[in-house]
Formats: C-alpha cells, sequence, structure tokens
C-alpha cells in the first residue's frame, strides 16, 4: 500500500494496492491495514477502535462529523453508474469506466497517469478506483479522490 498527498478530507486521497478482480475486497483490506497503522485522524477520546467492527460501533459524533483523513472514509464500492450525487455514492467509491477514461485520452492507464486520472475526483464524500496496468496487464489498483469533509 502506497499513500500519496497526505491525509485525506480537503487533502486528495491516493491509494495504490495490488491488483484483485474483487476491488471491494481490495478497498476492505486497504481499510483493515490504515486501521491497523493508526495512520488516520481520531477526533475523540475514546480510545482508537482495534478493527473495522469496532469503529463501525462508535457512537461518538465528533468522529464521524470530522472522519478519517484516510481510506476510512469511504466504506463500499458501487456500480461505476451510481451518478457521484445518488445517496448511494456518499461513503462510496466509483470504478471508473471506460467512457471517462477516453475522455482522458487514456485506454489501459499506468501508475504515471494518476495525476491525470485525479481529475475524475470531482465530488467529495466520495472516491474513486482505477485499475493501472503494466506491460499491458493489470497490475495496482488505485484508490483516489476527496472522501473526507
Amino acid at each position: 500500500m502506497a499513500v500519496e498527498g497526505g491525509r485525506l478530507g480537503s487533502h486528495r486521497l491516493g491509494v495504490v494496492t495490488a491488483h484483485r478482480t474483487d476491488v471491494s475486497a481490495a478497498l476492505q483490506e486497504l481499510r483493515r491495514a490504515v486501521l491497523a497503522s493508526g495512520a488516520y485522524t481520531w477526533a475523540s477520546s475514546a480510545p482508537r477502535p482495534d478493527s473495522i467492527e469496532a469503529l463501525a460501533a462508535c457512537r461518538d459524533p465528533d468522529v464521524w462529523e470530522t472522519g478519517f483523513h484516510s481510506i476510512l472514509d469511504v466504506f463500499t464500492v458501487v456500480d461505476a453508474d451510481t451518478p457521484p450525487d445518488d445517496a448511494d455514492s456518499f461513503g462510496a467509491v466509483r470504478p471508473v469506466t471506460a467512457d471517462e477514461l477516453d475522455t482522458l485520452g487514456l485506454v489501459m492507464p499506468t501508475e504515471a497517469d494518476t495525476a491525470t486520472l485525479f481529475r475524475l475526483a470531482t465530488t467529495r464524500q466520495c472516491g474513486r478506483v482505477a485499475t493501472l496496468y503494466r506491460d499491458g496487464s493489470p497490475h495496482l489498483l488505485y484508490f483516489f479522490g476527496f472522501p473526507g469533509d
């Protein structure tokens, strides 16, 4: 897992992880890794949670209002055709579509294209995910956007 751009929230998120066809499983793996590392904002006097389940059970409103400024701010992957302003997009990651890649002049984006892909991150409170290629084969998943506050 690599992170670019520091924390989330009003800052940009860019996280890469090994490619896998199950994007939801990759997202949950990243979330567990960040939770275990402690590399997120924690706006509570309560102890930091030790599991995703404990995090989900947290009822401190300051925690949820502030967000985590990390991949913890997104919870699920929605269909690529879910509109960004749809209620289901809040806290979600939407895959980049072939049409969106085409508008950027990309077919099989690589790690060198992450700044270009970031132009698709136009909505706060949600994220995007794209497959990055190496030598014509899927290599990485790139989670990016402004999913925090």
